[in-house]
């Protein structure tokens, strides 16, 4: 007994057995053409579903896959439920710190701030080291202020044609001035042909020269090399700058594709989350992307934090024992230790030291505990009768005024007289009113009644 003969073909229609067939049997016998129309039939739907099966199962994925949180990122599972990969809590960027991934977090590294380039910068209270990977702190400018006012740096004047390589040694230390552009020529060893100011100071050996011009561009420094030995070169010194900027991005895991066959399969509607720190994520529907978010701005008031789509670090605050991010000041009578020094409190501190707001006919000085000393002289040709006169500082008084006193001026025996006297309650921290007197208009010849000096004492 033979089977029919089976093809996996589909069979557009079944033939219908008519009344006027013969019966006939056999592999192309008529009375078996329609079970075998069937037989292909049930052939073909038998491999097509076959071939449905096995692509299913090629697009889903095992349940038991794990979605694993590598370095720095927590979270994860296997494919039982939705799954969440986050950022891990940042590390506190310091001087030392590197571009790292720890298990569960991750640090930076900062750039070390120099004469030219910003970053990260450690305060210094010296005021005789050469380093130039320090920050000067305003204390440190307010020591050298004083150490200047105590006459520790002598007021040598005009610097003229001398030659700056035999300004070297203790019989030198001082401040000096090149009043030329012209005069300032390498020649005469000068790093900038620019008018400016040179100090010399003292060091291990026998002493540090620094030169700033005029116009501030650039401030330069050199040393002796050994005792009694040749100058260095002129170096520049650039200004510092607290900008700290980082940024990195991570690609993180592509889900699997596909939707529930059985139980051992995961469902193609599965999320794959961005969770804190991270975008991206999303169905199983299609590969997944999880990325970091762009990091948030770096202030000294920033923590070791993970937002939404971002993250912020911590940074250490600089002293001087430690580099740290820094705030400037330009004070120049701060005591403070945490805080960087600007080009400006030296311009300010230099100019504090050297009295350039002084001449003969008024100025002013500061004092080394701190008070300022101001001059001043009212001229006139005749100030007749009681008359008041207004008087105003070269420079404004930073508490106030304390104190002042006058003295008349005479050409002649004529206004022996007159006198002058502060009004009561004017002074203040940038002027005073003196109200002149000749008393009654007794005085023989006006004319001779020319004014007076005055000196201001105040912080």
């Amino acid at each position: 007994m033979a089977n029919l003969q089976e093809t996996g073909v589909w069979e557009a229609g079944i033939y219908q057995l008519e009344t006027s067939d013969p019966v006939m049997g056999g592999a192309g016998g008529i009375s078996n053409r329609a079970p075998r129309q069937l037989a292909n039939r049930t052939l073909w739907l038998k491999n097509e579903l076959a071939s449905a099966v096995q692509s299913i199962g090629i697009n889903k994925a095992d349940k038991t896959t794990q979605v694993i949180a590598g370095n720095g990122l927590t979270g994860g599972g296997d494919l039982t439920a939705n799954r969440t990969l986050a950022l891990g809590t940042p590390g506190t960027i310091t001087a030392s710190s590197t571009n790292a991934v720890q298990a569960a977090s991750h640090t930076h590294a900062i750039d070390a701030a120099t004469t030219g380039k910003a970053g990260i910068v450690q305060l210094s209270s010296a005021i005789n080291n050469p380093a130039e990977n320090l920050a000067a702190t305003p204390k440190a400018v307010m020591d050298a202020l004083a150490a200047a006012m105590a006459g520790n740096l002598t007021l040598h004047g005009a610097l003229g044609s001398k030659n700056l390589n035999d300004l070297i040694g203790q019989a030198h230390y001082g401040i000096y001035h090149q009043v030329a552009n012209a005069s300032a020529t390498s020649d005469l060893n000068y790093p900038t042909q620019k008018a400016g100011t040179l100090l010399v100071l003292p060091s291990a050996y026998s002493g540090v020269q620094l030169y700033i011009p005029f116009d501030m561009s650039l401030i330069y420094i050199r040393n002796q090399a050994g005792t009694n030995g040749a100058m260095s070169a002129w170096r520049s010194i650039g200004e510092i700058e607290d900008v700290l900027t980082s940024s990195s991005a991570i690609t993180a895991l592509s889900a699997a594709k596909g939707k529930e066959l059985n139980d051992s399969k995961a469902d193609k509607a599965t999320t794959i989350n961005a969770g804190n720190g991270l975008t991206g994520g999303g169905t199983l529907a299609a590969n997944r992307m999880l990325a970091l978010g762009t990091p948030g701005t770096i202030t000294a008031s920033s923590t070791n934090s993970v937002q939404a789509a971002s993250h912020t670090h911590a940074i250490d605050a600089a002293t001087t024992g430690k580099a740290g991010i820094v705030q400037l000041s330009s004070a120049i009578n701060s005591a403070a230790e945490n805080l960087a020094a600007t080009p400006r409190a030296v311009r300010d501190a230099v100019t504090a030291a050297t009295n350039t707001g002084n001449n003969l006919q008024s100025g002013w000085t500061k004092l080394p505990n701190g008070f300022m000393l101001q001059w001043g002289v009212r001229n006139h040709n005749s100030w007749p009768g009681e008359i008041e006169v207004s008087v105003t500082f070269p420079v404004a008084f930073t508490s106030g005024c304390w104190c002042a006193f006058l003295a008349p001026i005479s050409a002649g025996l004529g206004a022996i007289d007159a006198d002058a006297v502060v009004k009561q309650n004017t002074l203040t921290q940038t002027g005073m009113t003196v109200i002149t007197n000749n008393h009654g208009g007794q005085l023989v010849n006006l004319t001779e009644w020319r004014g007076f000096y005055w000196v201001a004492l105040g912080a």
